[in-house]
């Protein structure tokens, strides 16, 4: 008995029909996760101005004007500050000499530019300095007790290292502060209550790195971790690296990295610079704080901001490059970019 051949189309139609009926509860699952999103998942925009500056080892006058480098016309939520070259960088600090004067300057200059009410002229205005030569030891800048002093007794607690100890490579873990404890005699007088405060500081010799925030953000900000990298003489000295300070803010994960890398404008000197990267990546780690999920690595992260002082430059002579800057031929000078 003969049988009629089935049609060739036959079965692709069925499997399209079944294709159609596996994919449909996909896509009810993607809509209802897109329901659930827009319900529960509150977004939120945050302003971030990030700054690097070589000071070429000068100490700031106490009244500088970096208002305009900070931009406080449009203030940021979030100032991510890092220097290079905060200390003259003789010998005698390479052994292990550390002069954290310039940083309490620094410090005190940030402060007052957030928190200023008025625009008081500054004798002194923000300047590029010429950069100078860098050979520092292995040192760090711990925060003082800024927040403590400046919290009322409502406070929640700030955020403060948990230990001290030096090292090339290392990632801090940072718990919260009882403020409750610490109240002193005049709790009865208000404080004048800053706009702006600072989360952390850290200092690896010539390189640091500031973090400050409004005060109303600082309650969403969590998981607090520093870790610092020298890539200098020997590896370790600290004459060059960087600091990477890990935070989550709301639920977001940022890291921070400010670096300073190998300078030299011989050809082939770039690739110095590409080694100090790569070391970087390779040696920086934040310690797990208790939480399944925490990043370890930089780019664990969901947000990287990198600043510093790259030291990558244009493979061409100093005419040339005006000659193509004046011409506006941004695609020439951008083939010679070492980055």
């Amino acid at each position: 008995m003969a049988f009629p051949a089935a049609s060739p189309r036959a079965p692709r139609m069925a499997d399209h029909q079944d294709s159609q009926m596996e994919a449909a509860p996909c896509r009810l699952r993607r809509q209802k996760s897109e329901i659930i999103r827009a319900q529960y998942v509150d977004v939120r925009e945050l302003r971030i101005c990030a700054g690097t500056w070589n000071v070429g080892s000068i100490c700031p006058p106490n009244d500088l004007d970096i208002q305009e480098w900070l931009d406080i016309d449009e203030p940021a939520d979030i100032y991510v500050l890092g220097f290079q070259e905060i200390i003259p960088l003789e010998e005698g600090y390479m052994i292990g000499t550390e002069d954290t004067r310039p940083v309490a300057i620094w410090e005190h200059i940030i402060h007052e530019t957030l928190n200023k009410k008025c625009s008081d002229k500054s004798k002194f205005k923000c300047r590029n300095f010429p950069p100078a030569r860098f050979n520092p030891s292995d040192c760090v800048f711990v925060m003082d007790n800024e927040l403590h002093n400046e919290s009322n007794n409502n406070s929640n607690g700030e955020l403060h290292l948990s230990h001290n100890a030096k090292s090339s490579n290392s990632a801090r873990h940072l718990q919260p502060l009882d403020l409750a404890c610490g109240v002193n005699n005049y709790s009865g007088v208000k404080r004048k209550r800053h706009q702006y405060i600072r989360v952390i500081s850290k200092q690896m010799v010539g390189v640091f790195l500031s973090v400050w925030v409004r005060r109303s953000l600082q309650k969403h900000i969590q998981n607090l971790r520093v870790s610092i990298v020298g890539v200098g003489t020997r590896g370790f000295i600290g004459n060059k690296g960087s600091i990477s300070v890990s935070m989550t803010i709301h639920e977001t994960h940022f890291c921070f990295v400010c670096c300073h890398l190998a300078s030299g404008e011989k050809n082939g000197d770039e690739l110095k610079r590409n080694t100090n990267v790569e070391e970087i990546h390779r040696r920086t780690g934040f310690n797990p704080i208790h939480m399944v999920g925490m990043p370890r690595r930089i780019h664990d992260h969901e947000r990287i901001i990198l600043l510093g002082d790259l030291n990558y430059r244009l493979n061409l002579s100093y005419e040339t490059t005006h000659e193509l800057i004046s011409k506006q031929d941004w695609d020439a000078l951008f083939k010679m970019d070492q980055n």
